[in-house]
């Protein structure tokens, strides 16, 4: 049994007891695990100007579909229309915009990994590849500077 101001999260599988804050019951969030701090709860009552998510919680209506999941449900960026990012951007499939140069880079900018995919992907016109498959801008060919992450944009370079 828990003791005085906590509240005691239905029995595990092991028959152990866990014990929570009181002030943790009914608030909109799974702190038991089983969601047991959470039944039989009256749902919050939103604001007009803010959503309710899924799970009881509110958040500001500005922060639907902008990527991040503040309801922790997901809830808040459900249904979504594609974003449309910038021409200098690439489109992550979390609907995340980046930067250009940042897509097949070796590092993780959308946060799903949808930016180091890039197998199939195409350089443009004003792009050099590099024999490693990534991208960048053709002006850095040559440049003396080695902006491939293989050192191919710096290879076979004549000096003028």
């Amino acid at each position: 049994s828990c003791g005085r101001n906590h509240f005691t999260c239905a029995v595990s599988a092991f028959g152990e007891c866990t014990c929570i804050p009181a002030q943790w019951q009914c608030d909109g969030d799974n702190d038991c695990g089983d969601h047991s701090d959470e039944d039989g709860c009256m749902l919050p009552t939103c604001s007009p100007v803010d959503f309710h998510c899924d799970n009881g919680k509110c958040i500001r209506r500005s922060w639907l579909c902008d990527g991040d999941n503040d309801c922790e449900d997901d809830s808040d960026e459900q249904d979504c229309p594609p974003r449309e990012c910038e021409e200098d951007e690439f489109q992550c499939q979390n609907g995340y915009c980046i930067r250009s140069l940042w897509h097949c880079d070796g590092d993780n900018d959308c946060g799903d990994n949808s930016d180091e995919q890039c197998d199939m992907r195409k350089c443009s016109d004003k792009e050099f590849r590099c024999t490693d498959g990534s991208c960048i801008a053709e002006h850095w060919y040559c440049d003396g500077d080695t902006d491939c992450k293989d050192g191919s944009d710096e290879e076979n370079c004549r000096e003028l």
